[in-house]
């Protein structure tokens, strides 16, 4: 938007470049509300290592405060972390 300020003699490319920062603040502001709504579906857990209770977003994470690799899913205990696990194509 503030690249419009150097188009003040030319009203139109000053308006275009006004409704395109304009655009991408809408589109920043979408994007903050979707993280938003996918960080309530998150599942929150204690980390075994840190004891604090962290937020998992997939089936492996890692805990926010100390880095330790974590799953919920049985079949992925001991393996080694890889957050392709998170991908729901098989590779």
């Amino acid at each position: 938007m503030y690249v419009g300020i150097f188009f003040r003699e030319n009203p139109i490319v000053m308006a275009l470049f006004i409704i395109i920062g304009f655009l991408a603040i809408i589109a920043s502001t979408v994007v903050y509300f979707w993280i938003g709504m996918l960080s309530t579906k998150a599942v929150q857990v204690q980390c075994p290592s840190c004891g604090k209770v962290t937020k998992m977003l997939g089936r492996v994470d890692m805990c926010m405060y100390c880095n330790e690799p974590m799953t919920l899913d049985p079949t992925l205990e001991g393996k080694e972390f890889d957050e392709k696990y998170n991908s729901k194509k098989k590779s």
